[in-house]
């Protein structure tokens, strides 16, 4: 640990020996241990970074290393110099095409196309290094960082140094004394704004040691109990911390923990104090808006605003937020609905963009998963609004410990079932989900916010279709299967909307495909001599599929038998052709 704070001084003011040559400044193993890098070496290594700017011809930087030490060596150089820096998280190769213009270099460590690779920049022990330290005018200081926004296509948002140093300036002050003394680490990406603050920015201004690997794993923490740590977490981390299998009482020293990037559920909140001793202090705020509130939810689901955010409700109920973290007058409006109280604190009420119309009648869909939960069957859940021939809500379920039980063995219709049963008591049958998906987990980005587009992949897969239980070619012609069509199946879509069974042709059609799919053959329908059809196939009845293809006479037959019953549903001759006959 440090031998002297410092306290706080922003990047933009510090000078060559702001701290002593041998104290540390990141680490790479456990509390100071590893790859130690002391304020001599990124003082050296700022030098060669920004000398290596210096000899090109560029305005502007993209940025992206996993290297936290690597990431905020280069930072520093590039704002010395006075060029902009692109902060990213992708790195695709078209993404990274569209952003590296002409003007525009690329500093890396991960040996991507055009990438100047800081390591090598590093790596001669004679590499040339400007001596000097240039002043940051943290008003004039460019960094554009770069989020997915709503839409999927990375959003561009224009920011300057002073409002990030603004920011660690109000997280020092409200949380300086639990920061001094602590080792830094971090389980989020510092390529978005909640790491670049938490996990670079503030330990930096606030002289304590960063871990420059993150942490990916929940076990990974078994290196972290015995230390005074600091964690920078995301909500999806602590929830597979709650779900690591950690005993209670885990770490031997409690740790300082953040979360921010979405809400984090209380029940995560409290497992988390149980196995490290520390409830997690969880901030709220976007890109675009720097921080805007903090809670601990032990005292309650409120938040508490940052003391220099002014807030107020736009005419939809939407949050506008001013502070100097924003540069617009105007401030910026979220999607975020929010209900004040009279001590000025405020509850999240959902997004003005999950406010959907079903039929004309307007659904919260964060309210279908707080009604969800409710039950005490679901561990997590989302619901998203879908459009085929018309517009319905859909919802992906993880069960909990008592949902798995109650519903082990139980087809899914009756789980279907069960829960659109449950909703209907506070929804309105029109808005109630037609269309359901049990999965081991809600799909989130590195920030713990909910993948909602997909989410929604998830009702495009082939299971829409069919379920195959089995398939079995018993001779060289002969197939035998048992499968399954799910309620959600695109072929009750529409049909008899009172009395979901399978269309006819539908049936005709699968006979054909499976055909082709495990008996290899390359067949077209030619004409339908014989087909029966005497009873229906109903959604989640297990089917006994038979067929067998004579190649002597080009027929295709097929028999479908309902397995619980017994009872023939379907059999037929097809005549069939070879496709390429045409």
């Amino acid at each position: 640990m440090q031998a002297k704070q410092n306290g706080y001084t922003p990047v933009s003011r510090q000078k060559k020996d702001f701290r002593p040559a041998d104290s540390v400044v990141c680490f790479s193993g456990k509390a100071g241990e590893g790859d130690v890098r002391t304020w001599a070496d990124f003082v050296r290594d700022v030098g060669a970074v920004r000398h290596f700017v210096r000899s090109k011809n560029y305005e502007r930087w993209i940025l992206h290393s996993e290297d936290s030490y690597y990431f905020a060596v280069s930072l520093l150089a590039v704002l010395q110099c006075k060029k902009e820096t692109l902060i990213t998280a992708n790195v695709q190769p078209a993404f990274i095409a569209e952003m590296q213009c002409a003007g525009t270099g690329f500093l890396g460590d991960e040996n991507a196309a055009d990438e100047f690779r800081i390591a090598d920049i590093l790596k001669p022990a004679d590499a040339a290094v400007d001596d000097d330290w240039p002043e940051i005018d943290p008003a004039k200081a460019l960094m554009t960082m770069y989020t997915s926004g709503t839409t999927g296509t990375p959003k561009r948002v224009p920011k300057i140094l002073l409002q990030f140093e603004n920011e660690t300036r109000e997280l020092v002050h409200l949380w300086g004394g639990s920061y001094a003394n602590k080792y830094f680490c971090s389980t989020v990406n510092h390529h978005h704004i909640y790491g670049l603050l938490l996990s670079v920015l503030v330990p930096l201004t606030f002289s304590v040691p960063f871990r420059r690997v993150r942490i990916d794993f929940p076990n990974e923490l078994a290196d972290f109990r015995d230390a005074p740590y600091a964690i920078i977490a995301s909500p999806a981390f602590l929830k597979r911390l709650f779900e690591s299998g950690l005993p209670d009482g885990y770490f031997k020293i409690k740790p300082f923990i953040h979360s921010s990037g979405g809400v984090l559920p209380v029940e995560a909140a409290e497992k988390t104090f149980r196995i490290t001793g520390f409830w997690p202090m969880e901030i709220y705020g976007s890109t675009e808006t720097g921080g805007i509130a903090y809670r601990q939810s032990k005292d309650g689901m409120d938040w508490t605003p940052f003391a220099g955010c002014k807030m107020t409700l736009s005419p939809e109920g939407c949050l506008n937020v001013r502070s100097s973290y924003i540069l617009e007058s105007e401030g910026f409006t979220t999607g975020d609905l929010v209900e004040f109280g009279k001590d000025g604190k405020f509850l999240l009420k959902g997004r003005a963009d999950s406010i959907v119309k079903i039929e004309e009648k307007r659904i919260s869909l964060p309210e279908v998963e707080k009604r969800l939960a409710g039950s005490g069957l679901v561990k997590d859940s989302c619901a998203v609004a879908l459009s085929r021939k018309r517009q319905f809500l859909a919802v992906a379920i993880v069960l909990n410990d008592a949902g798995k039980e109650k519903f082990r063995g139980a087809r899914k219709l009756e789980m279907n079932n069960f829960f659109r049963d449950y909703l209907s008591q506070f929804l309105e049958n029109t808005v109630l989900p037609k269309k359901w998906r049990f999965v081991d987990s809600i799909p989130v980005n590195t920030e713990g916010k909910r993948l909602r587009d997909e989410v929604e992949k998830l009702f495009d897969a082939p299971e829409d279709r069919v379920d195959v239980l089995s398939a079995e070619v018993t001779a060289p012609a002969t197939l035998s299967m048992r499968v399954r069509f799910p309620e959600t199946s695109v072929f009750f879509d529409g049909h008899f909307p009172e009395f979901h069974l399978l269309p006819a042709v539908a049936q005709v059609d699968f006979a054909m495909h499976w055909a082709r799919q495990y008996l290899g053959t390359s067949l077209k329908l030619a004409k339908i001599p014989r087909v029966k059809f005497t009873r229906p196939i109903l959604p989640e009845k297990v089917i006994l599929a038979e067929l067998s293809y004579a190649a002597g006479t080009s027929r295709l037959t097929f028999r479908y038998t309902e397995e619980e019953t017994g009872a023939v549903c379907a059999s037929g001759s097809i005549v069939v052709e070879k496709a390429d006959a045409e």
